[in-house]
């Protein structure tokens, strides 16, 4: 795992801005410091060493003469097989490193070696081979996005790095918070990809290579979800479907599990951790660490540490139970927001309990992901519900005129009022794909809109919020899991995560989001992870609504019986508390009247209204920390170098 950074073309100054851009993200490798300079490129990497930790893993790395290079973050979890195929081809390896795998992989297979690889990275190959003025660079991306790269092009030069904290460090990019980024990030709580806070700067979006030659810049697709399995899944026993199922996640596991640095698991109490703490326990030769977050008493109704520890006890891990107050957030408020690299609702918990788990390991396993393949998800519930009463033409054409009426403007000024959740429903009446982003937001289109100063909502394009089916001809449940992958979970989870883990020099692991699994899961019949025949609440247990039942089935063996009669909570944090509280006094330092109106982005008076509604117990806390995450974001990032 590592930061990787470089320019190529004829930047001045190249090596000396690349090497400043490196230093920015030496949290995400602290084991070892790489420059190489090179006719028109200048490759970075700061080495997190995981897999071979001897000098021969250092990066940038080249093949023997010299005509290759590459920088490379993640982790290959298929490299020995691919290492075995190359060696009968006669290659030959100096290191036990994957990078040195993939640098011979792209040798003997071109620039498809990427559709060979299964893992999480982000790989950049400098390839000089063709002679002065036609070198080529190749960016790529994992198919799932676990690993950001960005990029921005200017003049025919190409600037990439792991994180806007490193392209920002090369001085060639204004400070300034761009505006659809920012209204996006209002509505969804997150910076949808391939958008990032600055302009131009943009992140490769998961799945995708891009080529710079000569100048000129190819963006192309390597990979998408696909059902090819089901006809064939749809053939078998539900019994044979859980023991593959379980043969697939164990193999995945193993795979992931491969470190020669400490490694645990991060076990919140919830299906998706238990699921991998109980596998790789059990396939593990020796105890293996796992870790949960707990509140004490300012967020006793959300702690599941008690839940966590009979899961531990059960599986018999070396548990640890991180207790964390608001005190300690407000303490490190300024670090958190640096580790986040751009402004987001989430990442507090992941932070935390990477901070934590550091302190014993290197590596780390998460259940991310699960909820998304398994159907774990209220807005699963919610979806499929919606499907089933849209039937019909003249039902379809009747939500149409619904949601048309309910998305004139006058109707705006409810979409964070009482009549919110009304609105908000009948805005999302008129497609699949709409009623999927009402699931998922923060402020809302309409919310964004209220809360922007007028001036910058105006400056926008139209039609900015649509949305992308991934899978068209999939079921419901398909459906919805492709969106969520490719929205929620891409755009904030993985982002999220990964910034925080890598700013504590800790490597985090998403098994569930190993490409082969993913693919696998998504063709398993909808039966096997919810129950599709009867209207459901999605606030049932596991066993009510069918919610992962494959999972569930898989680890049955492992886990404490009744395990599936319990209610899916989703990991919170006591943050209302904590805003009312210890962060009270930065809520309303970064919120006061002065401070939203020198920045000019808000409405002082819509966000004083927020803020009274907030501490009278009228609005939940997410819209009031998103704000107050944009403000300390820009002071720590736009008003200083």
């Amino acid at each position: 795992m590592c930061g990787i950074c470089g320019i190529v073309g004829t930047v001045p100054s190249q090596e000396a801005r690349t090497t400043i851009m490196l230093d920015t993200i030496r949290h995400r490798g602290p084991d070892d410091f790489g420059i190489w300079t090179g006719n028109k490129a200048t490759l970075g990497v700061s080495r997190l060493a995981i897999i071979d930790l001897s000098a021969s893993g250092h990066q940038p790395m080249s093949n023997e003469d010299q005509s290759i290079w590459i920088a490379y973050n993640g982790e290959i979890y298929n490299f020995l097989q691919e290492r075995d195929q190359l060696k009968k081809r006669g290659y030959v390896f100096n290191s036990q490193t994957d990078t040195e795998v993939i640098l011979a992989m792209y040798q003997c297979y071109g620039d498809d070696f990427v559709k060979r690889l299964r893992g999480m990275f982000a790989i950049a190959i400098y390839d000089q081979r063709a002679g002065d003025g036609k070198e080529k660079l190749i960016l790529v991306r994992d198919q799932l996005g676990v690993k950001p790269l960005m990029y921005a092009e200017i003049n025919g030069n190409l600037i990439f790095a792991s994180e806007l904290k490193a392209m920002l460090a090369s001085d060639l990019f204004e400070r300034k918070l761009d505006p659809l980024a920012l209204t996006k990030l209002l509505a969804y709580g997150s910076i949808p990809e391939p958008l990032t806070a600055i302009s131009p700067i943009k992140m490769l979006l998961p799945a995708h290579r891009l080529t710079w030659e000569a100048g000129q810049i190819k963006i192309d697709r390597y990979w998408q979800f696909n059902l090819t399995a089901e006809n064939e899944l749809a053939k078998l026993s539900y019994p044979e479907l859980v023991r593959l199922t379980r043969q697939k996640l164990e193999q995945t596991v193993a795979d992931q599990m491969i470190s020669d640095v400490p490694l645990g698991v991060f076990l919140s109490g919830g299906v998706d951790s238990a699921a991998l703490a109980s596998i790789a326990a059990k396939n593990s030769p020796h105890k293996i660490k796992t870790f949960s977050v707990g509140f004490g008493g300012e967020g006793a109704d959300l702690d599941e540490t008690n839940r966590a520890q009979k899961i531990a006890d059960h599986i018999k891990t070396d548990h640890a139970r991180i207790v964390v107050t608001g005190e300690d957030v407000a303490k490190q408020i300024d670090v958190l927001i640096s580790a986040l690299d751009q402004p987001s609702v989430d990442g507090v918990n992941a932070y935390l309990i990477s901070k934590a788990a550091k302190t014993n390991v290197t590596v780390a396993l998460s259940g991310l992901g699960g909820d998304e393949i398994f159907a774990g998800y209220p807005w699963f519930v919610n979806l499929l519900n919606y499907q089933k009463k849209n039937l019909g033409r003249l039902a379809h054409w009747n939500y149409q005129l619904i949601a048309k009426l309910a998305n004139i403007h006058l109707f705006d000024r409810w979409s964070l009022g009482v009549g919110s959740r009304i609105i908000s429903k009948l805005r999302g009446l008129d497609s699949f794909e709409h009623k999927f982003v009402r699931e998922y937001q923060v402020f809302g289109p309409e919310g964004a809109r209220l809360i922007l100063n007028p001036e910058i909502f105006q400056s926008l394009p139209s039609n900015n919020f649509q949305l992308a089916d991934q899978l068209p001809a999939g079921t419901t449940i398909q459906r919805t899991s492709a969106l969520i992958l490719r929205t929620y979970t891409q755009n904030q989870l993985l982002r999220d995560a990964d910034a925080v883990s890598m700013a504590n020099s800790l490597e985090l692991r998403v098994p569930f989001l190993d490409s082969g699994l993913v693919n696998f899961v998504l063709a398993l019949p909808d039966n096997t992870k919810l129950k599709i025949n009867s209207s459901l609440s999605p606030n049932g247990t596991y066993r009510q609504t069918g919610a992962k039942r494959i999972l569930i089935d898989v680890v049955k063996d492992l886990l404490p019986a009744n395990f599936d009669k319990q209610t899916k909570k989703g990991f919170s944090i006591p943050m209302s508390s904590w805003l009312k509280g210890p962060l009270r006094a930065i809520m309303d330092n970064s919120l006061s009247t002065e401070s939203i109106k020198k920045r000019g982005f808000f409405s002082p008076t819509e966000v004083e209204k927020l803020k009274q509604r907030f501490l009278s117990g009228r609005l939940h806390w997410s819209p009031i920390w998103l704000l107050m995450v944009i403000e300390l974001w820009c002071r720590e990032t736009l008003d200083q170098r």
